[in-house]
């Protein structure tokens, strides 16, 4: 993944000061917040995991039933797996 592709994600995950989680209604949603040019569709989603091509979303449910952005997982160039957070 590359770093544009990164900047994108992260840009879509907190709200504009970097410091909260943007909440989601649903899981579609986030999938189609997370799409763009660089990243394309997702593949499916399963439990609470939504998987691209190049990185896999993990989501968590809050207590007012929203979903956030857990952690992402993708690889790099070397095909090295790491994590966002």
């Amino acid at each position: 993944m590359t770093k544009i592709q990164l900047k994108r994600v992260y840009s879509k995950i907190f709200t504009y000061n970097k410091t909260e989680m943007v909440e989601y209604d649903n899981l579609n949603e986030i999938a189609r917040a997370l799409e763009s040019k660089y990243t394309l569709t997702h593949k499916g989603i399963a439990g609470n995991k939504i998987y691209y091509n190049e990185f896999t979303v993990d989501t968590y449910k809050t207590k007012d039933n929203k979903y956030i952005v857990g952690n992402i997982t993708y690889y790099t160039k070397n095909n090295q797996i790491k994590q966002l957070f």
